[in-house]
């Protein structure tokens, strides 16, 4: 049997000793193993400067210059120069390598290159011990990359991860060391590194965070910082506070390793929790901001604006602004909540938006309640506040520009200053009553003609009125009857020149606002209100670019702000007095109760559209003109009632109010031009002593008091009015009486009869001059005289006594008006 061995059981015999020939092949042997060697290593040394030749002439053909050519952003500020946003690729802010603190640099050295003053460029001990420990840990858990390596990548978009990358960075590395100091070295890499989010260099990471430059962060703030940079948007304290805080004691933990802390403040510190203090800034999504960013990329290039640090100076109020977007919100929020509302609300939208994010499908668009609201400086034209919509991130379609939507009864105004310019006048009486719907179509082509835009469900007709009480009370069937009697081309004649440049048609339906027109337009053209008849050539929202070395590179051309005269400034003036009126005790009253402040000034027109598709509200003082617009983007009925008092109304209020305060207005000066005169409200003519009516007694007061039925007009000079009023004073008549026949006198709260008897005259008994005008014949049609350069002051009306008039509002008490001045000198004629 053939016998098995094994490795550890045999023994090989010792070869028999040959006699000493005096050969020996082991030198022989060596000699050839070194030969080899030296000939790898010297085809070594000589491979390997082939092998990377290519790449070091890659990091040759940088620019090294490129290091300090910093991309900063151009900053947006508002009217005051305040900061309120920035346009970039990368947010950054420059700064000194002074300006940042020491302890902050010893942080960075400690966690990233701790061998950074003593290698140049690329740190081979680190790189032997970063690899050790990394085998040791069977991962990677350290990286070799010097911060002159890591500026490298920075500076020139080195990202590929490759060995072939890792060359190049290396060689690049070593230049920046030869054409760079440390310091240098330092400062640019603290300007380069990102801080994640949309934060690049130590300054904007320092404010974005803290809310404070670098220079003012203490050790705890620097290390949390430096703790961020291997994986800036991970480890974000906004995102994961827990994480940021265990990267921060990190930090510690390397400068106590190094040296550069003591055990007890690094334990104090790292004790410490983590505090940030976010500086407030504008969202860069916003309505505002898009339209500031593609202006400017209009004037100046997407690129440069991007990178060049520019200074962009805007027209807007922040302040105002924020007032603005907020309030929007939220009475949008509180029309949904009313019961009649049966649509998509914001809410339920965003629910199924983030349901189809989450399941990686386009989410539709929007089809919630829209608003937008625009205020403007009058002077000017630039814009206060501008919002588009009710939220960017879901729809960045600009609705106070792009949209174009029916203003309805906002647009009225212009009926009538069409009307005051071809001779008519407030006083002019107009007829309130059923009107046949044929002759606007409006909804329908027959029927009666709606009565919405009066902001009442129960609306009613009044008869003959005056035109002011007419556009006062925003009643549809005058405002139609007077547009007839001016004609629609002079109606869009008028609305042209006040800048409102969409197609309006030519159909009697743009009496009451049914043409679409933009809100910009709109707004534009209320301001020939309180400027006097005149407006801005157009809207802007930039004033001025500057390079941050102050050199201005635009300014808004004059041809933008100078004024264009639009209208007739005695016909701007009159619609002025009524819109005036309307907020006070018109269609706009409702504001009295919302929580407008101090409304002396103010003056405003709701804007209803057939069905309550659209809901708006113009107005203005002599500072500020505010639009503000609730709908849809895709015309319906918000619900059946939704006036615009209870859905635009409050937002202009909250408007309004806030730029009262930073915009303090004057009162609309009356013109040289015009004069003031009493007007009866029944009779519609020059009021009389006797134009009083009886108002209804009550239980507590039951004596019978009598209130004063005029108000003061403004009429031009040469305008011809109707006769004296004939309608009061009438004998037998319980409502209509005169009470210089009745035998008044004077008492808190109105007229009360005088307990003497009467004393009538029976016929005329002066002959001669009538110092008193005790006498008074019939007048005849009244005209103002004319005359040029005559001073304001009493009327002289030819026929008719002369008499002062005292400015007064409809239903004025009668008590205000008893001081009776001397009596003039009568020129009979």
């Amino acid at each position: 049997m053939e016998k098995a061995y094994t490795w550890n059981r045999v023994r090989r015999k010792a070869p028999r000793r040959q006699p000493d020939s005096g050969w020996n092949p082991r030198p022989r042997r060596y000699k050839a193993v070194l030969l080899v060697v030296v000939v790898l290593v010297v085809a070594g040394l000589i491979a390997i400067p082939l092998v990377l030749a290519p790449f070091k002439r890659k990091a040759e053909s940088f620019d090294l210059r490129e290091i300090a050519r910093l991309e900063e952003a151009s900053i947006i500020y508002d009217r005051y120069d305040q900061e309120v946003n920035r346009i970039f690729v990368e947010n950054r802010l420059p700064v000194k390598l002074e300006e940042v603190p020491d302890h902050f640099v010893r942080a960075l050295v400690a966690v990233e290159d701790s061998r950074f003053h003593q290698h140049k460029g690329v740190d081979f001990v680190g790189i032997i011990r970063a690899t050790l420990l990394n085998l040791q840990a069977r991962r990677v858990t350290q990286g070799a990359s010097t911060i002159t390596q890591q500026l490298a990548r920075q500076s020139f978009e080195l990202k590929e991860l490759s060995i072939q990358r890792k060359l190049v960075e290396a060689f690049l590395a070593a230049r920046i060391e030869n054409h760079y100091s440390k310091e240098e070295i330092l400062e640019h890499y603290l300007n380069r590194i990102f801080f994640g989010h949309e934060f690049f260099g130590v300054q904007a990471a320092a404010i974005a965070y803290f809310g404070k430059p670098v220079s003012e962060l203490d050790l705890a703030e620097s290390a949390m910082l430096c703790g961020l940079i291997k994986s800036p948007n991970n480890i974000s304290p906004f995102r994961d506070p827990v994480r940021a805080k265990r990267e921060r004691n990190y930090v510690l933990d390397r400068m106590l390793e190094e040296g550069m802390i003591d055990k007890a403040e690094c334990r104090r510190i790292q004790a410490e929790p983590v505090r940030i203090n976010p500086q407030p800034t504008s969202p860069r999504s916003s309505y505002v901001y898009d339209l500031v960013r593609q202006q400017v990329f209009a004037l100046i290039g997407s690129e440069r604006a991007r990178g060049g640090g520019f200074r962009i100076y805007t027209t807007v109020d922040d302040a105002l602004q924020s007032v603005a977007e907020e309030s929007l919100r939220r009475h949008l929020n509180r029309v949904e909540e009313h019961p009649d509302f049966d649509h998509l609300t914001y809410a339920q939208y965003a629910v199924q938006r983030k349901a189809a994010l989450d399941a990686g499908v386009q989410p539709e668009l929007p089809s919630y309640l829209q608003g937008a609201a625009l205020a403007v400086d009058n002077e000017t034209g630039g814009m206060l506040a501008i919002v588009g919509g009710r939220d960017f991130v879901h729809s960045q379609y600009n609705r106070a520009l792009q949209s174009r939507r029916p203003p309805g009864t906002a647009f009225t105004p212009f009926v009538f200053a069409a009307a005051f310019e071809r001779g008519f006048y407030p006083g002019t009486l107009v007829r309130d009553d059923f009107m046949d719907n044929t002759q606007v179509m409006i909804g329908a082509e027959g029927g009666v003609l709606g009565e919405w835009g009066s902001e009442t469900a129960d609306a009613r007709f009044l008869g003959n009125i005056p035109a002011r009480q007419a556009l006062v009370l925003s009643k549809n069937a005058a405002t139609v009857r007077l547009g007839f009697q001016v004609g629609v081309p002079a109606v869009a004649e008028v609305a042209k020149r006040a800048g409102i440049d969409s197609d309006l048609g030519e159909y009697p339906k743009m009496f009451l606002g049914e043409s679409e027109v933009s809100m910009a337009e709109l707004c534009k053209a209320y301001t020939v209100f309180p400027n006097g008849g005149s407006r801005p050539s157009d809207l802007h929202i930039i004033n001025r670019i500057e390079t941050k070395q102050g050199l201005a590179i635009y300014q808004v051309p004059p041809r933008i702000v100078q004024r264009v005269e639009a209208l007739d400034v005695f016909a701007s003036f009159q619609t002025h007095s009524c819109l005036q009126e309307a907020l006070r005790s018109g269609t706009g009253k409702p504001a009295w109760d919302m929580g407008l402040q101090d409304i002396s000034d103010l003056a405003g027109k709701t804007g209803t559209s057939y069905q309550f598709k659209d809901a708006w509200f113009a107005g203005y003082d002599s500072r500020v003109t505010c639009t503000v617009w609730m709908g849809f983007d895709q015309p319906k009925s918000i619900y059946r009632g939704a006036f615009s008092t209870q859905t635009a109304l409050p937002t202009w209020i909250d408007i309004m109010n806030a730029s009262r305060e930073r915009f303090p207005a004057a009162a609309v000066q009356v013109p040289n031009q015009l004069k003031a005169v009493e007007i009866c409200t029944v009779s519609g003519k020059v009021a009389t002593d006797a134009c009083y009516e009886k108002r209804a007694s009550t239980p507590q007061d039951p004596t019978p008091r009598y209130l004063r039925t005029t108000y003061v007009e403004y009429v031009r000079r040469g305008t011809t009015l109707t006769s004296s009023c004939t309608v009061h004073g009438k004998e037998g008549g319980s409502d209509l009486v005169n009470p210089l026949q009745a035998g008044m006198v004077a008492a808190e709260g109105g007229i009360i009869p005088n307990t003497s008897p009467p004393i009538y005259v029976r016929e005329e008994s002066i002959v001669g001059a009538d110092p008193y005008q005790s006498v008074v014949p019939p007048p005849p049609p009244v005209e103002i005289a004319k005359t040029d350069g005559e001073e304001d002051g009493p009327i002289e009306v030819k026929g008719v006594k002369p008499r002062i008039v005292f400015p007064t509002g409809i239903g004025e008490d009668a008590n205000s008006r008893l001081a009776i001045p001397p009596p003039p000198p009568l020129e009979l004629e």
